[in-house]
């Protein structure tokens, strides 16, 4: 959601000067993960790291925390393409609760469980009609590959995107398209559970987005509530900065 004049929550605030990296003077995009092998956080970084360019050439600068460790943080990165020194790794939720996020579907003491339910919808709003969009695709939503890219599904044959073009057309979210791109991520997580998810206390640990301005006030703050679930636009999670890069 779109913020006019309203200050920075003060965990935030506090968080800022921690960070050495990060300079005065420029709006800051703030992400915070859940758990680095998350669903979400890896399609997020991989959304991101796609406007990168665009983002670092409008005096933006961009920072992520996820819960995970030095492991987890290098595999993400070299996976998802998220710049490693933009991100920084904690070992609980002690900041996501401070500002309030939601922990998630809580129904069960087995962390994995209540992740799996929620990934059928129960305790996670909006998670099923998601993943239909990943298959049925999207005429309001940016085609994701281009002719030249090729989906290298672990286990499988190698995928041409121009397949999805010479079936579907082009210019929109095709179907299959986003789902192929899923089923790769998921392949991902699940081969590398354990530098993924050095603990499973979290797996259900949502995130949000800060996008800040030199002046510590906010300009957008979602806060996640479900899986798939890390922007307010489903068909362009990035939209909000739209009015502030090149």
């Amino acid at each position: 959601m779109t913020m006019n004049n309203v200050s920075c929550p003060q965990p935030v605030l506090d968080l800022i000067p921690t960070l050495s990296s990060l300079k005065s003077g420029r709006k800051t995009l703030l992400i915070l993960f859940g758990q680095l092998g998350d669903f979400d956080s890896i399609e997020y970084a991989q959304i991101i790291s796609t406007s990168l360019p665009r983002i670092n050439s409008s005096d933006i600068q961009i920072f992520a925390i996820g819960i995970g460790n030095d492991e987890s943080r290098k595999r993400f990165c070299r996976f998802t393409n998220f710049p490693e020194d933009r991100l920084i790794t904690v070992n609980d939720p002690t900041l996501h609760s401070s500002l309030g996020l939601s922990k998630g579907l809580q129904l069960f003491k087995n962390p994995l469980l209540n992740l799996l339910l929620m990934c059928i919808g129960l305790g996670s709003p909006g998670t099923i009609q998601e993943v239909f969009r990943g298959y049925l695709g999207d005429n309001k939503s940016k085609q994701l590959l281009t002719n030249q890219d090729t989906v290298n599904i672990r286990f499988l044959p190698f995928i041409k995107s121009s397949l999805f073009t010479s079936t579907f057309g082009d210019g929109y979210l095709r179907p299959f398209e986003l789902a192929s791109i899923r089923l790769n991520n998921m392949i991902e997580i699940l081969s590398n559970w354990k530098i993924y998810m050095p603990t499973n206390k979290y797996l259900t640990q949502r995130g949000a987005t800060y996008f800040i301005d030199i002046d510590n006030t906010l300009l957008y703050k979602y806060k996640s509530q479900a899986l798939l679930d890390y922007s307010l636009s489903k068909q362009n999670p990035l939209v909000f900065l739209e009015p502030y890069i090149l």
